[in-house]
């Protein structure tokens, strides 16, 4: 059975450590004790209706068949996931920088500059 982390654990986690907690929580499995709450607990459920790229739906359907799960199942559980680890992560307000041409080539050649760029 794998733990649960707190929000500041996941916070203090660097990207490898928070990597290999999200793999546990993903193919964790259940006890005997666990899987009997999880039949015994029903929870209201909405369909909905979602598409996906081919790629993403054969890639989940494979990690699902791997894991002999149903890939609603897995792909339930991966948006869980994704939303618990969203919520842990520091908000960041965006801020802009201006550098100079020389500026920008000095941290490049230094192998210290990364571009993320954002449509608005």
């Amino acid at each position: 059975m794998t733990r649960e982390a707190t929000t500041e654990e996941l916070e203090r986690m660097s990207v490898e450590e928070l990597n290999a907690w999200v793999e546990s929580q993903i193919w964790s499995p259940l006890s005997e004790l666990e899987a009997a709450d999880f039949r015994n607990l029903r929870v209201p459920k909405v369909a909905i209706s979602l598409r996906l790229p081919e790629q993403l739906l054969a890639d989940v359907k494979a990690l699902a068949a791997e894991r002999g799960e149903r890939y609603q199942r897995v792909l339930r559980h991966l948006i869980e996931l994704g939303l618990t680890v969203q919520e842990s992560r520091p908000r960041v307000d965006p801020v802009e920088v201006r550098l100079s041409r020389e500026q920008v080539r000095e941290l490049a050649r230094r192998g210290e500059l990364t571009v993320h760029l954002r449509a608005s």
